[in-house]
């Protein structure tokens, strides 16, 4: 299979309903959402502005106002939220010197277009799970987990182990899975998180790994 290591990005293509990297339709899916770990990467560095008053991962979140400690995490309806943060960080209209800084620099917006270094598998060279037909289902899948957990990850409430939800989130490092868990009979909640993606470690098979641990990890049709 072959790995591109860069992409050409045409930012406003991202948002249109039948052209480009179009999340909606799931073409690319992998490198879309490599592109937006690199959004995290590349702001990281200006959230740090004295000036800030609404920071990137507020930005990458939605958020209309305030500065954020990590960006929001997506859940069972990722697809229409993923479009959503793309539009917020590239048409949102901000006053905030340090997000204007960031699109200045990286060429981010709607006339924007950037040679990006971000890897993932061609899609023409890719099938089965890899497609992002497959990718859609496997993101799906295990946002959608449920059951219980094999085996207790808390000490004091050994019985704590029905799945509540799983998230996935990124930081600068990469994309993580959050299990949050507690008993069926009531909201308490604890969470551990079940994979990290690795250095170099492409979306796909951070997604096919995380897939084995979670088969390993949640017994299904428990509570």
């Amino acid at each position: 299979m072959k790995i591109a290591r860069k992409a050409k990005i045409c930012f406003i293509d991202i948002l249109r309903p039948t052209h480009g990297i179009t999340v909606l339709n799931n073409l690319h899916l992998a490198q879309t959402f490599e592109l937006f770990r690199w959004m995290v990467q590349t702001g990281d560095a200006y959230r740090r502005s004295r000036h800030s008053i609404y920071d990137i991962y507020g930005l990458l979140s939605c958020y209309s106002i305030g500065v954020n400690n990590a960006v929001r995490g997506f859940c069972d309806c990722w697809r229409r939220d993923l479009w959503r943060r793309f539009y917020y960080a590239i048409l949102y209209q901000s006053v905030d010197p340090a997000i204007t800084a960031w699109r200045r620099d990286y060429n981010i917006g709607e006339y924007g277009t950037r040679i990006v270094s971000i890897s993932y598998y061609l899609p023409k060279w890719t099938g089965g799970p890899l497609n992002s037909a497959g990718t859609g289902q496997m993101i799906d899948k295990l946002l959608c987990t449920t059951g219980r957990l094999r085996k207790a990850h808390n000490r004091v409430h050994p019985q704590a182990r029905s799945v509540h939800s799983v998230i996935l989130e990124v930081k600068p490092a990469g994309w993580f899975f959050r299990l949050a868990y507690g008993y069926k009979s009531d909201s308490s909640c604890w969470n551990v998180i079940i994979s990290h993606q690795r250095r170099d470690e492409l979306f796909v098979d951070f997604l096919l790994r995380t897939e084995r641990k979670m088969e390993r990890l949640v017994e299904k049709g428990g509570g």
